[in-house]
């Protein structure tokens, strides 16, 4: 039985939530220490490209342009802690960083099916030997954009999206989990 923000279907469950961890981090592409700095503050290096970002415990890293990462905390709290610490190592230097889990949205698709169902929204190929887990993709999805992540090795994935396009997605996610066009 589904209920609000949460469905299922024989191997398959969606769920949606607020992303309210998330944290915008801008730096100059071509400002190598205060790339270091900020490296130096997380106690890993920044992801280099948007294919392979930095999974960790703490925080995830991920890449969405030359000079800026999406930082996903778990918590609002989280998220705030690390904002001002960053801006805190990050002083004096061109760089900003505030929370973002106000603007965004999470789906996560798990299940056997989950690769299915997320093809029919995106041209990425979801075979685990490609998109292997620790990937993520700025992509289309549904004709909008997104941040699909593959965690680990089980077919759970999570997209990230605009807060403005969770109604859309969350419909055309149940819709396609239903069967119906995508």
């Amino acid at each position: 039985m589904s209920e609000p923000g949460r469905f299922e279907a024989p191997g398959l469950v969606l769920t949606r939530a607020p992303a309210p961890g998330l944290v915008v981090l801008r730096l100059r592409a071509d400002d190598p220490a205060s790339r270091a700095v900020a490296a130096m503050f997380l106690r890993v290096a920044l992801p280099s490209g948007p294919a392979r970002p930095v999974l960790g415990p703490a925080s995830d890293i991920f890449w969405t342009a030359p000079d800026a990462f999406l930082l996903d905390a778990g918590s609002a709290e989280a998220a705030a802690g690390l904002a001002d610490g960053l801006r805190a190592a990050l002083a004096g230097r061109h760089a900003a960083c505030h929370p973002a889990g106000d603007a965004r949205v999470r789906f996560d698709v798990a299940g056997d099916a989950a690769p299915g169902l997320l093809a029919k929204g995106t041209g990425i190929d979801l075979d685990a030997r490609v998109f292997a887990p620790g990937s993520a993709a700025l992509t289309r999805f549904a004709s909008l954009p997104v941040l699909l992540v593959r965690r680990d090795a089980a077919p759970v994935f999570a997209l990230f999206a605009d807060r403005p396009l969770e109604a859309y997605l969350w419909d055309w996610l149940n819709d396609a989990a239903r069967g119906g066009p995508a």
